[in-house]
């Protein structure tokens, strides 16, 4: 009776070590098939040959030729910025690490898409300092941290955070979507906004408390910055 047991025990502890093994190997496969697509898309061939033409331009002829399509804060990576390129059956990595990296853009790649980013922390555009005299008492300041991210969680690169009262004041989150913004005073309304997300208000009264926003989809009648390049 007791070899019965033992041996029924033993077939059903395989069928179950069976299954995870062809679950995890089904989990592997995705991903590898997942990586793998991602880097067709690296490897598709640009030839390219522009004079003093701007980024965003310059991005959407590579969309034309490659298919592959761009997500960026026009503001964070300067797309206005003029630049010449001559390229003939580059990589698209190649293209990317040899044009695009050296003007301070990183990129990863999201699902087909390549997202382009401002490389470093966060680059804050803060008013300049304004002299004084040694007899003057030192403007009071606060400093504001914080981080946005995307519907998912994961921090976004690039986004924009601008104090609401000036304009002037303002900076663009870092790779993993920190960012760090003094101000004269609080409480301070801040406006984050990034292409292809809604943009959101957040009034911060406590410097101490870091501020975390998570940004929604927009749909394409509340989008007002355009960094989606695509033709056709």
């Amino acid at each position: 009776m007791e070899t019965i047991k033992s041996g029924a025990f033993l077939s059903k502890a395989m069928r179950i070590t069976v299954a995870q093994l062809m679950i995890g190997m089904l989990f592997s496969f995705t991903l590898l098939a997942k990586g793998g697509a991602g880097q067709e898309l690296l490897e598709r061939r640009v030839s390219l040959k522009a004079e003093r033409v701007e980024l965003s331009s310059l991005l959407g002829m590579v969309r034309e030729q490659t298919g592959v399509r761009f997500i960026f804060s026009s503001k964070a990576i300067k797309a206005g910025r003029k630049l010449s390129v001559n390229s003939s059956e580059k990589r698209l990595a190649d293209f990317l690490n040899d044009h695009i990296k050296p003007l301070g853009i990183g990129y990863s790649l999201v699902d087909d898409q390549i997202l382009l980013f401002a490389v470093g922390d966060a680059g804050a555009t803060q008013p300049s300092p304004v002299p004084e005299a040694s007899s003057a008492a030192p403007v009071p300041s606060e400093t504001i941290n914080g981080v946005v991210r995307d519907p998912g969680g994961i921090g976004l690169a690039g986004a924009s955070v601008v104090l609401k009262s000036n304009g002037k004041v303002g900076t663009t989150t870092n790779a993993g979507g920190r960012f760090s913004l003094t101000v004269e005073s609080l409480p301070a309304t801040l406006v984050i906004s990034f292409t292809g997300f809604g943009t959101k208000e957040v009034t911060v009264t406590n410097a101490s408390e870091p501020v975390n926003v998570q940004l929604e989809v927009s749909n394409a009648n509340t989008m007002t910055d355009v960094v989606v390049v695509g033709y056709g």
